[in-house]
């Protein structure tokens, strides 16, 4: 066995452990869900979720409470836009599924009548045989109630037009593959003329006018979708009111915008990330809405063109049909097979309808019920992300280095489709780790290697220009850690090209400061060591000496002479301190000897009195 069929096995081990841990904790889960989920979360190689991880049971227990933990979270927005996400695509990837099971379901129900018509049984012969083809054909069809007597006596006056009494005989005596051919022919053939008498206005009984029914159906259903849309948004847009408030806009670098999230403390934190994914479970609905709204424009098409096609088949068999005459089987039957194939096709667009009403109600029914009252009273005019810089004065770069970059000013023919990213700001997407702002396509759209991003601001885009491969990768990173944008920004072919590359982005990492010893020595002011003999400690003696010799200053010394020759003028000299003046010669170095450093063993284990002791200091190098 290979090792993706052995992952795979294991994979599926765990969802069954994963499932049953639902069950127990009383977690709405289903198992195709949790493979989803693994599905996506195995799209990061950082997770290690490997071969050899999955083969280590205690980790893989691990990754069971970490699924059941997000699993059991209640009213976790990213959880809920998963399950949106999971439920759309599981809905409609069965689309057409469910109207093959349909059409299986019809034909195992109607399968022992069937075996009773082509059994070799006396009892089917003549009117007998006749009344038991009719109703096969009338539940085949889906043309009314066999048990109302109008509709069985018109579908069993068609039944006798094409096969008489004669040709009755005879079908018991065929093989019983020809017999269900033949069921199978009377089936169209039947359900055509009847559909025919009915345009015609000469039949029809029990019939209901599915064309109309369908148009009916698809404007309540598109009118629906669209009012939901619309909530939706709106919801979406006050709860991205309410991300903006925290977010102030600061300049990096000269080139370079960044966001600064500011909260009062840790619970206004946690409360602005459930907003910020709240409002991304709002944009997926919208998603999914549009996308549904699509689907029945389609089929609203389709029914139009069936609608054609039936009226001109009808308008043919009108030319060639000749009222109290017989007609050519060759010339009328392909038509009335035609007929019966353009009303199934109705029937199951009609199923498709059904399909696509019932994942629009659940869904919204989902997401419509959380409450998001305490945004709406904090709502508030505020604007600070757009008025903390003056970026909107700025003009968009049209001339960049890259050859890779092409600015598109002139963007009437580009729409939200065209864009990566699904038409969001991958600016806004880094710096806030997943605020989901649309794109203002109008400012301007850049194209980067043959693909277009748009951008809530020009400062946004001139910082993408600066360095997109970067803003790319920390988007796709994002993603990575965020497995509820993967779909939504329709990134995983992209995750999956780059599963083998588990670092997308180099950060920069600063270097720790090592810490050593060292001995400095000012260049001036050299001192050697001495002893000073006249040091006082008391610093009162000093003031007592300096006293002292400024009383000395303001004393004059007189001389005499006892013969009276002459007079001596006394004079006051004052010396200055002889000054000191050293040098010196050399440098004083220091030595350290090695650390001695003993390694005891043997303290336990063996049988001598005493330890072992080995010498572990390192030889002197001469």
């Amino acid at each position: 066995m290979e090792g993706k069929e052995l992952t795979d096995n294991i994979i599926r081990n765990i969802v069954s452990e994963v499932l049953r841990e639902c069950k127990n904790h009383q977690i709405r889960a289903s198992a195709e869900f949790i493979a989803f989920y693994i599905s996506l979360l195995q799209l990061d190689p950082n997770r290690g979720l490997s071969y050899e991880f999955l083969t280590n049971r205690g980790k893989v227990q691990s990754f069971i409470k970490y699924l059941v933990g997000n699993l059991g979270a209640k009213d976790d927005a990213k959880i809920l836009t998963l399950r949106l996400q999971h439920e759309f695509r599981s809905y409609i990837k069965e689309l057409d599924e469910t109207v093959i099971h349909f059409r299986r379901r019809l034909s195992s129900k109607l399968y022992p009548l069937l075996l009773n018509i082509i059994e070799q049984d006396n009892g089917n012969r003549g009117e007998q045989l006749y009344k038991k083809i009719c109703i096969y054909v009338i539940m085949a069809s889906g043309l009314g109630n066999p048990n109302e007597k109008p509709v069985f006596k018109e579908a069993l006056q068609v039944l006798k037009s094409i096969l008489d009494e004669e040709e009755i005989d005879v079908f018991p005596s065929l093989q019983n593959y020809i017999k269900q051919e033949v069921i199978g022919c009377l089936v169209d053939l039947i359900t055509g003329i009847r559909l025919y008498n009915k345009a015609c206005k000469k039949g029809g009984e029990g019939m209901l006018d599915l064309p109309d029914l369908m148009a009916h159906a698809l404007t309540a259903v598109k009118y629906e979708v669209a009012e939901s849309i619309e909530m939706a948004v709106y919801r979406a847009e006050i709860l991205t009111e309410a991300v903006k408030r925290n977010m102030v806009v600061m300049r990096r670098t000269k080139d370079e915008w960044g966001i600064v999230l500011e909260f009062k403390n840790e619970a206004e934190k946690i409360q602005w990330e459930y907003t910020r994914d709240l409002a991304a479970t709002h944009r997926q609905l919208s998603k999914t809405f549009r996308i549904l709204l699509e689907s029945i424009s389609e089929l609203e098409k389709h029914r139009k063109t069936l609608h054609d096609q039936f009226n001109s088949i009808i308008e043919t068999l009108n030319k060639i049909v000749i009222p109290t005459l017989y007609q050519a089987v060759t010339d009328v039957f392909p038509h009335f097979a035609q007929l019966t194939g353009i009303w199934k096709e109705l029937q199951d667009d009609a199923i498709r309808l059904r399909g696509i009403s019932n994942i629009f109600k659940i869904q919204a029914q989902l997401i419509f019920s959380l409450k998001i009252d305490a945004v709406l009273e904090q709502k508030q005019p505020n604007d600070q992300l757009l008025e903390t810089v003056d970026w909107k004065g700025q003009e968009l770069i049209t001339r960049v280095i890259s050859p890779y970059i092409r600015i598109h000013t002139d963007t009437s023919k580009i729409t939200k489709k065209d864009l990566e990213f699904h038409g969001y700001c991958c600016w806004i997407l880094i710096n806030t780790g997943g605020a989901l702002i649309p794109a203002n396509i109008p400012l301007g759209v850049v194209e980067y290697k043959h693909r277009y991003y748009g951008f809530s601001s020009k400062m946004a885009a001139n910082c993408f220009c600066a360095n997109p491969e970067s803003y790319i990768m920390n988007t796709i990173d994002l993603a990575r850690k965020s497995v509820h944008l993967i779909k939504f920004l329709d990134l995983e072919d992209r995750l999956k090209k780059k599963l083998h590359i588990k670092t997308l982005i180099e950060k920069k990492v600063q270097p720790k400061a090592v810490a050593y010893s060292r001995a400095n020595q000012t260049d001036t002011h050299f001192e050697e060591g001495n002893i000073d003999r006249n040091y006082l400690w008391n610093i009162w003696e000093y003031k007592a000496k300096l006293l002292k010799q400024s009383k000395l200053m303001s004393k004059g010394t007189k001389a005499t002479e006892t013969l009276r020759t002459h007079q001596k003028e006394s004079t006051r000299v004052q010396t200055h301190w002889m000054a000191n003046q050293t040098t010196q010669t050399m440098s004083n170095g220091a030595t350290n000897t090695k650390k001695p450093q003993n390694f005891f063993y043997g303290l336990r284990g063996i049988r001598a009195n005493y330890p072992f002791v080995m010498d572990l200091k390192q030889p002197e190098k001469l």
